[in-house]
């Protein structure tokens, strides 16, 4: 039983590792999208997997069932992908959704091998530094590398002039996006957590420099998800408060708050002024702001695609293939960039690669002539 005891802690360590790895890791790799780093993350889901399944045989009572009940809303939708990936006509391409469906499995994976390890506090406490630290680190980067940008990422790999990259992402949306994910968890250490006044105050900045790097990015929908959750942390806050007696309450948190706001807006304003104030200028155009109707019309065609596929849809993964049959770009009369056709008739490819590659990997993109546009790349 001993020896059970000992592999199993061994096992588990080797998992939580590995976890700690992919999560610093996945971000880096320009947002793991490029098919050798999909490839990559999905083998180390299943040797996750294998390992995870390895503790079950060890000691199959350490597994508290009741706490993967945090992964069924993503076990349903791994299921939903599967079922449109089995119906005859659940999807518009079958192979953009069968790769939809590993990528979401491989995710419930490393969801599942989580909840599970995560059971003990300090794990939970070194996974709140792991973030901040990563948080920090991703926001001081991308900050310096916008500042320095010389049209490449990391200094060295070349980029579409139709892209818009920031940090390690090539889109700034998506830098946005992980930074949201990201921000409310040196906030909470630092507002909320009983922590030493060292790890407070490496929570503050890191907190600070992702909400500079991310008004920095100027996404728009970030600044929008940056609000929404500033607005949710001081409901909770004045909820606290609201059930504190009078005599144990305390400013410090209101002021605290206050001072990193202050702190980080003066940061991005200095840092950014003149294209925040660019930005700003451009909400002035109202409904005919560029951006905003292209999102119409894009919104538009989307309502037209699901009341032409309302039970199952066109497939996860499957717009690329829908969009030219509904939208208004000149997608459908474009020929395919020769990137892609050089990927998919390399003779120098292997035949399992080339077998790969359907007319979804050849096809160009559907918005070509929109991201053309200077005001779509700014």
């Amino acid at each position: 039983m001993a020896l059970a005891h000992h592999q199993e802690n061994w096992v588990e360590k080797l998992i939580w590792w590995d976890l700690l790895l992919v999560t610093i890791l996945a971000p880096l790799a320009f947002g793991t999208v490029e098919e050798w780093s999909i490839a990559l993350f999905e083998l180390n889901a299943l040797i996750v997997a294998v390992a995870l399944a390895a503790v079950w045989l060890l000691r199959p009572e350490s597994f508290e069932l009741k706490r993967w009940c945090i992964a069924a809303p993503l076990a349903a939708l791994v299921a939903f992908n599967a079922l449109q990936w089995w119906m005859p006509n659940g999807t518009l391409d079958r192979h953009a959704t069968r790769e939809s469906a590993i990528k979401l499995l491989a995710l419930l994976l490393y969801l599942l091998a989580a909840l599970h390890l995560l059971r003990e506090g300090a794990r939970r406490r070194q996974l709140m530094f792991v973030l901040s630290a990563l948080g920090f680190a991703l926001a001081l980067f991308a900050i310096a590398q916008k500042l320095t940008y010389n049209g490449k990422l990391y200094w060295v790999r070349p980029v579409s002039p139709y892209v818009a990259p920031f940090g390690p992402y090539a889109n700034y949306n998506h830098f946005a996006g992980a930074m949201e994910l990201l921000l409310p968890v040196p906030l909470a250490w630092w507002l909320l957590a009983r922590a030493e006044i060292g790890k407070r105050i490496v929570a503050f900045w890191a907190a600070v420099a992702m909400i500079v790097a991310l008004v920095y990015s100027l996404s728009r929908g970030g600044l929008l998800a940056l609000g929404a959750q500033l607005a949710a942390l001081f409901f909770f806050l004045w909820r606290e408060r609201a059930n504190t007696p009078q005599r144990t309450k305390s400013t410090q948190t209101p002021l605290l708050i206050g001072v990193a706001l202050t702190v980080s807006f003066l940061l991005a304003w200095g840092l950014a002024y003149d294209q925040l104030a660019a930005r700003f200028q451009a909400l002035q155009q109202g409904g005919q702001e560029y951006s905003l109707v292209t999102r119409r019309a894009f919104w538009s065609d989307a309502w037209q695609m699901f009341r032409a596929h309302p039970l199952t849809g066109v497939g996860l993964g499957a717009f690329p293939t829908a969009y030219p049959q509904f939208g208004r770009s000149s997608a459908q009369h474009e020929r395919p960039s020769p990137s892609a056709v050089h990927r998919c008739s390399s003779p120098h490819r292997p035949g399992w690669w080339r077998s790969r590659c359907t007319p979804r990997h050849c096809r160009p993109a559907p918005w070509p002539a929109w991201c053309s546009s200077p005001q779509w790349r700014r």
